[in-house]
């Protein structure tokens, strides 16, 4: 079986991330290609939350006032899974724990 190539646009190379150099990209491109190639997924969400911690009016309307959005709706819920989250733990740790019931136990009741 023959396997075919598929046609590459015009000026489509493959360059490895190694290679690049500011003489291909210029002084700001560079500088930004390369603040995003080490941004992980914990620093973008930081970058994101650092307005919202800090700008009043979201703390206000997100976060701590009496009608705010999240404090209503999403913190309510996390404070309700984790009331049950401890006796939910003590269950499943006691269920993989006991070996279920003795061979002679009588379980008809």
């Amino acid at each position: 079986m023959m396997q075919r190539k598929l046609p590459r646009l015009p000026g489509a190379e493959v360059i490895n991330s190694s290679d690049i150099t500011p003489e291909d990209l210029g002084r700001g491109e560079y500088l930004l290609w390369k603040i995003k190639k080490g941004m992980t997924p914990p620093i973008w969400a930081a970058v994101f939350a650092i307005p919202f911690a800090f700008i009043p009016l979201s703390q206000k309307y997100l976060w701590t006032g009496s009608g705010s959005l999240l404090k209503k709706n999403l913190f309510q819920a996390m404070s309700s899974f984790g009331g049950c989250a401890s006796p939910l733990i003590s269950f499943i740790l006691g269920s993989n724990l006991s070996y279920g019931y003795p061979i002679t136990a009588d379980i008809s009741r």
